[in-house]
């Protein structure tokens, strides 16, 4: 059993992801209002989705070529994930604003336990330090990334601060994190720039973009109810 668990690292992080993706949508149930079995079942579907959007990610960037479908690119799960939250929402009747929020964090932590898996079998190494046997720490620094963001994020989710703003806050860091990353990664492409770039550059823009709108539908339901209230006293 213990020999199966050591050979199965990805496997295992993953079947924790799960357990800790339930216990969050538990602590959330109320504003999302499920059930427990309906977390249980959700929490192992959104491993799954996001086993899925990496894998096929990895195709994509290789050019639709499926014998790379044993690879993994975390952007897949970034980029792809939020359309299954999308299509929940609607799908269910749910305010995609708290679906987005209260599945940010439990996206952040698979990624975690994926880099985790990085390290576990040596893949996804940072550059050779010049002048040193050693390679920049890409992945530790990705994990402390990571924590740092959870740290941040879970009590804006609690509390319902700001609400919707929790993936893209997630998604403009990210895009910055991972565009200065990459200059320190081992790339197939070589080089200086290569694709994660574009995606990370995307991923910010996309970000900013939706912080963007969602400040700005604050600030229009603001005056809105300034108004109605102006008028009400007048």
């Amino acid at each position: 059993m213990l020999e199966w668990i050591s050979a199965h690292p990805l496997l295992m992080l993953l079947a924790g992801a799960s357990i800790a993706t339930f216990i969050w949508l538990m602590l959330a149930r109320r504003r999302l209002e499920i059930k427990w079995y309906a977390a249980a079942l959700i929490a192992v579907l959104h491993v799954l989705c996001g086993v899925l959007c990496v894998k096929l990610f990895a195709v994509a960037e290789a050019g639709f070529d499926f014998s790379q479908f044993s690879g993994q690119s975390l952007f897949g799960a970034v980029f792809f994930l939020p359309l299954f939250y999308y299509l929940g929402a609607k799908l269910f009747r749910r305010k995609p604003a708290d679906v987005f929020d209260c599945f940010a964090v439990p996206m952040i932590f698979t990624l975690f336990c994926a880099r985790i898996s990085c390290l576990i079998t040596g893949c996804c190494l940072g550059r050779q330090i010049p002048g040193s046997s050693m390679s920049y720490p890409t992945r530790e620094a990705e994990l402390i990334f990571y924590a740092v963001l959870l740290i941040i994020l879970i009590p804006r989710v609690i509390k319902n601060t700001r609400r919707g703003t929790a993936y893209p806050i997630f998604l403009t860091a990210y895009g910055v994190f991972r565009f200065v990353c990459e200059f320190f990664r081992e790339s197939k492409a070589g080089g200086v720039f290569h694709i994660a770039h574009l995606w990370a550059a995307l991923a910010f823009i996309a970000g900013i973009s939706l912080l963007l709108e969602i400040n700005n539908r604050m600030g229009s339901a603001q005056v809105s109810h300034h108004t109605k209230h102006w008028r009400k006293t007048k």
